[in-house]
C-alpha cells in the first residue's frame, strides 16, 4: 500500500495519492463554499541541463533536495506530493489567494536557501504557479489554472512565482 501512495525517489506522496487528496479538498468545498483550498504546482528550472550535464545520480539529488526542502516549509496538514518529473504538486487547505502569494515566495526561498546536491551541482530554484479552487469547478479546471501561473512563472525569467 505505500509503494502505491509514495514515490520512492523523494519520499512524498505520489500523482495518484495526491490525485485522491484533491478530490476529497474539491468534495469538502462543494459542501462548504467558504472551505476552500489553494494548489501550487512547484518544477524545478533547468532540471534537464542537471541531468544532461551532471548526470542522473545528480538529478536524483536535486529532487531529493528540493522535495525536503519543500515539506519542510509546510503546515502539518498541508500536502506536497511529486506531481511527475521535476514537478511537485502543493496542497493547501484553508489558504486563500492573499495568503498564498506569501505562501508561493516562502516556498522558493526555501528552495533556494536549502543544501545543494554537492559535487558542483548548481543549487536548485523553482518556479511556481498557484490559484485558488472555485466553489463548483472541477480539479481539473484547478490544476489547469495553477499550470498557467506556472508558465507565466518560467515566461518571466523563472525562480518566482505567478498566481491566477
Amino acid at each position: 500500500a505505500h509503494a502505491s501512495n509514495y514515490d520512492a525517489m523523494t519520499g512524498l506522496p505520489n500523482r495518484r495519492s495526491m490525485t485522491v487528496r484533491l478530490e476529497e479538498a474539491a468534495a469538502q468545498a462543494a459542501r462548504r463554499p467558504d472551505n476552500s483550498f489553494t494548489v501550487m504546482i512547484a518544477d524545478i528550472d533547468h532540471f534537464k541541463a542537471v541531468n544532461d550535464t551532471f548526470g542522473h545520480a545528480a538529478g536524483d539529488r536535486v529532487l531529493h533536495a528540493v522535495a525536503r526542502a519543500l515539506e519542510l516549509t509546510l503546515r502539518e496538514y498541508d500536502l506536497c506530493a511529486r506531481w511527475g518529473g521535476e514537478e511537485f504538486l502543493l496542497l493547501f487547505p484553508a489558504c486563500e489567494m492573499e495568503s498564498a502569494a506569501a505562501v508561493a515566495e516562502r516556498l522558493r526561498r526555501s528552495v533556494l536557501e536549502a543544501p545543494g546536491a554537492g559535487d558542483g551541482v548548481p543549487a536548485p530554484s523553482i518556479s511556481i504557479g498557484y490559484t485558488l479552487h472555485r466553489p463548483g469547478e472541477s480539479v481539473d479546471a484547478t490544476l489547469q489554472r495553477a499550470d498557467e501561473g506556472l508558465y507565466k512563472a518560467k515566461a518571466a525569467g523563472r525562480n518566482c512565482c505567478r498566481g491566477l
